[in-house]
């Protein structure tokens, strides 16, 4: 899925996967690399498009691995039918990552997430949800909830308060985080958790989809560009997209300019860590 790399990359997702979004990663490609860039002649940055599915399951492999770190998957998944359910969340979409206790995917479902200026499509998530329930039902034994989904939660219900460390045992189910209006609804007795940052053993921890490189990578997502560190998971810098990026080209320019300026304040510091 991916490859080891020593060069940071920019790795797209959500909006950046669409017609109008392969139009502004053209865009954001000639703003840093020029002609020569433009052309995949010569990329001083690399811009790659990751599918829906790529991100998902990367995701979820590296959150399955920190969950078993702290003992879940042998505590909740025992036999060969069991599953663990991951579901991440971004503006631009949502991952679900179905993972048996030998971490190998079941199955992956990618939708819509939650955009910044309109309404989530929860009609599609709750017509998820039952299609979920119907065909695992009572097979997963997890679900782990991160990124956009802790801030929806985070208010009224128990999540895994940023910075805390990791519990021995899921003390949540379903039924603490109804507020989310599917999917905990039908699995109300499942161990769910609700993560963003946390930490094991000291460890502070975020999930990411990178863990396969050794120097910081690039995160563009449809609201986010992130340097993010992928031996934890945990954002060195990011900036906020500006409003109407998507069809201001004038607007890519900003993003590459502050992709350069980012780039270049953590070079030397963490190039020689």
């Amino acid at each position: 899925m991916f490859s080891t790399s020593n060069k940071r990359n920019i790795y797209c997702t959500g909006f950046w996967r669409s017609e109008q979004g392969t139009r502004c990663k053209n865009e954001l490609a000639w703003q840093l690399n020029g002609y020569l860039g433009y052309l995949g002649i010569y990329n001083r940055y690399n811009i790659k498009v990751l599918t829906q599915e790529e991100e998902g399951i990367s995701q979820a492999k590296n959150a399955f691995m920190y969950m078993d770190d702290v003992g879940y998957i042998e505590k909740y998944l025992k036999n060969e039918d069991d599953i663990a359910l991951f579901v991440g969340a971004g503006r631009g979409s949502s991952q679900y990552t179905f993972l048996n206790k030998d971490e190998e995917v079941v199955d992956f479902i990618g939708l819509s997430g939650y955009p910044k200026n309109s309404e989530p499509d929860m009609e599609t998530f709750k017509f998820n949800s039952n299609v979920i329930f119907q065909k695992y039902g009572s097979r997963i034994k997890m679900i782990v909830l991160f990124d956009s989904l802790y801030h929806i939660l985070k208010g009224d219900c128990p999540v895994i308060k940023e910075g805390d460390e990791l519990p021995s045992f899921i003390t949540t189910t379903g039924k603490d985080f109804t507020n989310l209006g599917y999917l905990t609804t039908q699995f109300i007795d499942t161990p769910t958790l609700v993560v963003r940052n946390f930490k094991i053993e000291g460890l502070t921890c975020k999930i990411t989809f990178l863990p396969c490189h050794k120097l910081p990578q690039f995160d563009l997502g449809s609201g986010k560009l992130a340097l993010t560190d992928p031996g934890d998971g945990n954002v060195i810098e990011d900036w906020t997209l500006p409003d109407g990026y998507q069809t201001n080209f004038d607007l890519i320019k900003d993003i590459a300019t502050n992709n350069k300026r980012i780039h270049k304040e953590n070079k030397e510091t963490k190039e020689t860590k």
